[in-house]
């Protein structure tokens, strides 16, 4: 399992553009994906879920990877989050 806490550097956020990219990527690979923001726990492959955080620029949220193929996954998880355009 990885998780690691990331700044997101997406000047406005996971808003539906990226929250869309973020489970099409995340739904590629077969590792468990969650996301963490204000003690809550969202699945990483629910666009819905994912949204409902609320993720803001400079906010930071724990990613967390778990599964056969979660280096790859994390990284190009990791990758979207920190974009700062999408």
């Amino acid at each position: 399992m990885i998780k690691k806490e990331i700044l997101v550097k997406n000047e406005i956020g996971m808003h539906i553009r990226a929250a869309i990219e973020f489970t099409k990527v995340a739904n590629r690979f077969s590792s468990e994906v969650r996301l963490f923001k204000d003690g809550v726990w969202v699945n990483g492959k629910s666009i819905i879920s994912v949204l409902t955080l609320g993720i803001g620029n400079n906010n930071r949220v724990v990613l967390e990877v778990k599964g056969k193929d979660e280096v790859a996954c994390f990284k190009a998880l990791k990758a979207i989050l920190e974009t700062e355009k999408l």
